[in-house]
C-alpha cells in the first residue's frame, strides 16, 4: 500500500509546484509605440498619448513632456493594427485650447517624434517702405523676404498708387514684391535693402514671372491660393518667400493663375476652391505644379454616420485616405479633434477616466461633426503615417481632395 501511495504523493507535489511556478510567469507584453519628444518641443503638463485597438478598447496611455522617450506597451492581446491619439493643450487667459489627433490603422511598433523647427528670431532693425505707381487695382500683393510676408498696405484708386510697409531684419537684405493687377501677375526683386529704406517705382517696371500656370475649375469667387518658395541654400533658416497670397472674396472666376521664379526652389503651392456645400483642395510640395488636375465630384462622397466613435462614410470612387474633424466649444474650452484613416469607417474609443476627470471637454459625446476631406490623389496612407510620426511637415509630392461639410 505504501508503494502505491508514494507515486501519488510525488504527483501531488509536482502539480503543486507547477501551480506555484505559474504565479511567477510574466505576462507577454506587446510593444505598441515609441514616443520621442525632443528637448526643444514645448509641452504642458496636460499632453497625452493614448492607444486603442481598432475596435476601441483602451490599451495604454501616458502623459509626455519635452526631452523624453516613452515606450507604450500592453499585456492585452492585439490582433491587428492600433489607433493612436495625441492630446496637446494650450491655455490663454484661462481659456483652454485642445489639439487632438488620431491615426487609425497604424502598425504596431512604430516610432512617433515631436520636434521643434523654431530657431531664435532674427532681430528687427527697422522698416521698409515701397511705393508702386500705375496700379489700377489688384487681386493680391505681397512684399516678402525669406522670413515671410508681414506688414501693411494701402491703395488709392484716385492716384493708382499702392503703398506697402514691412519690417527689416538683421542679415536679411533681399525682398521680392509680387502684384496681380487683375490683368497680369508681375514681380520685382529688391536687393541690398537697408533698415528704413524708401523705394518708389512703377508697376510697368515690374517683370512677368518666369513660369505662370493656370488652374481651372467650376466658377466661384471663393479662391484661396498660397505660393511659397525658398532659396537653394539649405543652410538658410527661415527660408520661405511668400510670393502670392490670394485670400478669397475675389471676382467670380473659373481660372486662377500662379507664378514661379527659376531662381527659387522647394515650392509649396496650396489652393482651396470653395463652394456653398463643399470645397476642393490641391497641395504640392517641392516642384512647380502640373495644373492639369482631375477634380473629385461631390456626388461621389457622403457621410452616413457622423459620430466620432462610430463614423461611417459612403464613397463611390476610391480614395487614398481621409481626415475627419470634430469640434467642441464652451465658455472655457475649444476642442478640435482630427481623425486620419485609410478607409470609410472608424471606431474611436473613449479616453481614459484619468484624462476625462481633468479634461471633461474631451468626452466623445460632446464632439460635433464638422467635415471630412477625401484625398483621391495623394501619397499612400502608410506614407502619411510615417511622415506625420516623423514630424516631417513638407513631404515632396501633391495631393488632390474634396471636403464635404456637415451631414
Amino acid at each position: 500500500m505504501k508503494k502505491l501511495l508514494l507515486p501519488f504523493a510525488v504527483l501531488v507535489i509536482a502539480v503543486a509546484c507547477d501551480d506555484e511556478n505559474s504565479n511567477d510567469v510574466t505576462p507577454t507584453k506587446t510593444k505598441l509605440l515609441t514616443l520621442q519628444v525632443d528637448a526643444g518641443y514645448q509641452t504642458t503638463t496636460n499632453d497625452w498619448i493614448v492607444i486603442h485597438s481598432e475596435d476601441g478598447e483602451l490599451l495604454a496611455f501616458e502623459s509626455f513632456e519635452s526631452n523624453s522617450v516613452i515606450e507604450l506597451e500592453t499585456d492585452k492581446p492585439v490582433s491587428g493594427t492600433i489607433t493612436t491619439t495625441t492630446i496637446r493643450q494650450g491655455t490663454s487667459n484661462g481659456f483652454n485650447f485642445y489639439f487632438v489627433e488620431s491615426h487609425t490603422n497604424v502598425q504596431k511598433g512604430k516610432k512617433m517624434v515631436f520636434k521643434s523647427y523654431s530657431t531664435a528670431p532674427l532681430g528687427v532693425t527697422g522698416e521698409f517702405n515701397v511705393s508702386i505707381s500705375d496700379v489700377t487695382g489688384y487681386d493680391q500683393q505681397s512684399l516678402t523676404s525669406r522670413i515671410g510676408s508681414a506688414g501693411s498696405g494701402s491703395w488709392s484708386g484716385g492716384t493708382n498708387i499702392l503703398q506697402l510697409n514691412t519690417t527689416t531684419h538683421a542679415g536679411v537684405t533681399k525682398f521680392i514684391l509680387s502684384i496681380d493687377d487683375k490683368s497680369s501677375l508681375k514681380y520685382k526683386i529688391l536687393e541690398n535693402v537697408k533698415a528704413n529704406d524708401n523705394i518708389s517705382f512703377s508697376f510697368l517696371d515690374m517683370l512677368p514671372y518666369d513660369n505662370i500656370i493656370n488652374f481651372n475649375f467650376q466658377p466661384t469667387s471663393d479662391v484661396t491660393l498660397f505660393v511659397i518658395g525658398s532659396e537653394p541654400d539649405p543652410n538658410l533658416y527661415p527660408n520661405s518667400y511668400s510670393l502670392q497670397a490670394y485670400l478669397g472674396n475675389l471676382n467670380t472666376r473659373s481660372t486662377q493663375r500662379a507664378g514661379y521664379l527659376n531662381t527659387l526652389t522647394n515650392y509649396r503651392t496650396m489652393l482651396t476652391i470653395t463652394y456653398p456645400d463643399y470645397s476642393l483642395e490641391y497641395v504640392n510640395f517641392g516642384s512647380i505644379p502640373n495644373p492639369n488636375i482631375t477634380w473629385p465630384q461631390k456626388s461621389d462622397f457622403s457621410i452616413t454616420t457622423s459620430t466620432i466613435n462610430n463614423f461611417k462614410a459612403s464613397a463611390k470612387k476610391p480614395f487614398a485616405w481621409r481626415y475627419s474633424t470634430w469640434t467642441y466649444l464652451d465658455s472655457q474650452n475649444n476642442v478640435g479633434w482630427t481623425v486620419y484613416a485609410p478607409n470609410d469607417h472608424q471606431t474611436i474609443g473613449e479616453l481614459p477616466a484619468e484624462i476625462l476627470s481633468q479634461h471633461p471637454a474631451l468626452a466623445l459625446t460632446k464632439m460635433t461633426y464638422h467635415s471630412t476631406m477625401f484625398y483621391t490623389d495623394a501619397m499612400s496612407y502608410e506614407d502619411l503615417v510615417d511622415s506625420d510620426f516623423a514630424y516631417d511637415l513638407e513631404v515632396p509630392g501633391s495631393r488632390v481632395g474634396i471636403k464635404t461639410k456637415g451631414n
